[in-house]
């Protein structure tokens, strides 16, 4: 199980959410959770996110160049398809 809590600049809540991932690695919940909270904050028009994880794994992934070419490309499949 993972999950995340959203606040704003202010420090002030805005939402939050839990994941289950049923049998796995902790590895696999933690980027999953990750990816999930990117994809709430896209959603709701958040472009400027702090993301903070238990994981440095996960962290040094994210920092990856490929990984946010990957990340970017699908965010913005998703505006071109669905639009």
């Amino acid at each position: 199980m993972g999950g995340g809590i959203f606040r704003d600049h202010f420090g002030l809540f805005r939402g939050c959410f839990t994941v289950t991932h049923g049998r796995g690695y902790a590895f696999e919940a933690e980027l999953s959770t990750t990816l999930y909270a990117i994809e709430i904050a896209y959603d709701k028009g958040w472009t400027n996110i702090w993301l903070e994880s238990d994981s440095t794994y996960v962290v040094h992934i994210l920092k990856s160049s490929f990984i946010l070419r990957s990340l970017r490309d699908f965010l913005l499949c998703g505006i071109v398809c669905a639009g």
